[in-house]
């Protein structure tokens, strides 16, 4: 099942990983010590600030109350999404016509993997980390990863929309928001919006 891309694009400078091991210490009479991992990954969040203008804010809003579902353990779905790993963003190296199940991609050193998904963005929405700007559901595709290679993925299926060199490709995440959003005015005139969300991400190896 996937959910929804996160509609916001974050701040350059507003961007957080933050991984979590949990490890019990047992320390002996002679006081040697033994390390027993708790948790066999470590757990992984995601934190993003951004900043929205007045007219994307009911787009915020819309998404927020339109993705809902069922509980099905765990979580809710009305809190689940789709989240773009920001730090690991890419650029197509090329063209790429619709139904097409290869993606032009530097694939070294990003979290792209077998079995997990990536999520297109058109440049134009995107804007490589542009202020004040939500993404519509035009702008982004979600994709699911077959086998990567050194400069192209592989996909299950193919791609639904046609998609331009220069355009944007990050791997991603299903994601859940660890704690309510936060939207505070940014002027006196609420000609503006900024924003922090935080996330628990699914992990996957």
């Amino acid at each position: 099942m996937s959910y929804p891309v996160f509609p916001v694009v974050p701040d350059p400078d507003g961007i957080l990983e933050v991984l979590e091991w949990l490890t019990d210490v047992h320390e002996g009479w002679s006081g040697e010590e033994q390390r027993v991992k708790l948790r066999d990954q470590a757990r992984r969040y995601a934190e993003f600030a951004f900043s929205l203008h007045r007219y994307d804010k009911p787009l915020l809003d819309a998404a927020l109350f339109g993705n809902v579902g069922h509980e099905d353990g765990g979580s809710p779905d009305w809190l689940k999404w789709t989240v773009p790993v920001w730090w690991d963003m890419g650029f197509l190296s090329a063209d790429l016509p619709a139904e097409s199940t290869e993606i032009p991609i530097s694939t070294p050193y990003r979290d792209f993997h077998g079995g997990g998904l990536a999520v297109v963005i058109r440049r134009r929405a995107g804007r490589e980390f542009s202020r004040y700007r939500a993404l519509r559901n035009e702008d982004w595709e979600i994709i699911t990863i077959y086998t990567v290679n050194e400069g192209s993925i592989v996909i299950v299926g193919d791609t639904e929309s046609a998609w331009e060199e220069g355009d944007l490709i990050l791997p991603a995440r299903v994601g859940w928001l660890d704690r309510p959003l936060e939207v505070d005015d940014l002027t006196d005139t609420a000609d503006g919006y900024r924003g922090a969300a935080a996330f628990e991400m699914a992990l996957e190896v």
